[in-house]
């Protein structure tokens, strides 16, 4: 009598785990075969996806507006390597925010922008917002809006002599820095400010060295 009870057991999960598994891969059946969303490729590069045309990561933007799940690239067994979302004020047919699959414990979330489509410099941006933000990005301390102020700021970190610019980092304070516009709605170009503990305020664009903004950033934060 015990045996056949450990034998029922058995089999009892034996068919449990069988039908967790038909699950599992009928829901990633029907994700990706879903007739609603598209099934992007891997790009030229890592982090690019393509869709008739390559779509290239924009390591000096983000994501500040994800819209609904339109797309997704599929790896080995049809599993889900990147899911696709459109970016809310932007057509999804130039411009895709593409957030790794194995969220949470992946990458986070980025921009691919068709290489067809140019994205302007930031001089050319539109600027007509600078958040300073929490360096984690999820609180926002300060939002300048005055335009003098605004292309002040912009023309100090984009046209200063590269002598004058180091690469920190700083001993002090961190923030986030996004540089938002009307015509881009949905992404930021991305930058980083640093108040040092003598009270030298430095701040960057992604992928460029710091220079120092004391004069303009202080009477901000």
């Amino acid at each position: 009598m015990k045996g056949r009870v450990i034998k029922w057991v058995s089999l009892s999960i034996f068919f449990i785990l069988i039908l967790i598994v038909s699950i599992r891969m009928g829901m990633t059946y029907y994700l990706n075969t879903n007739t609603t969303l598209i099934r992007y490729e891997k790009g030229k590069k890592a982090d690019d996806i393509s869709y008739g045309e390559n779509y290239s990561i924009m390591a000096n933007l983000d994501v500040i507006n994800k819209g609904k799940k339109i797309g997704y690239v599929a790896g080995e067994g049809n599993k889900n390597i990147y899911d696709i979302y459109e970016i809310k004020g932007l057509d999804s047919s130039e411009w895709v925010a593409v957030n790794d699959s194995d969220e949470p414990g992946g990458r986070g979330t980025w921009v691919c922008k068709k290489d067809s489509v140019k994205l302007p410099k930031i001089s050319d941006y539109g600027v007509n917002e600078i958040e300073i933000l929490q360096q984690d990005g999820y609180y926002t301390i300060k939002t300048i809006k005055n335009s003098e102020d605004i292309n002040k700021i912009i023309d100090v970190i984009t046209s200063s002599g590269d002598e004058t610019k180091i690469a920190g980092p700083f001993d002090g304070r961190s923030y986030l820095l996004y540089f938002k516009s009307p015509q881009f709605k949905g992404i930021a170009y991305r930058g980083y400010l640093t108040i040092t503990k003598n009270g030298k305020y430095y701040a960057r664009l992604a992928g460029y060295n710091y220079i120092e903004v004391t004069n303009e950033f202080k009477k901000y934060i």
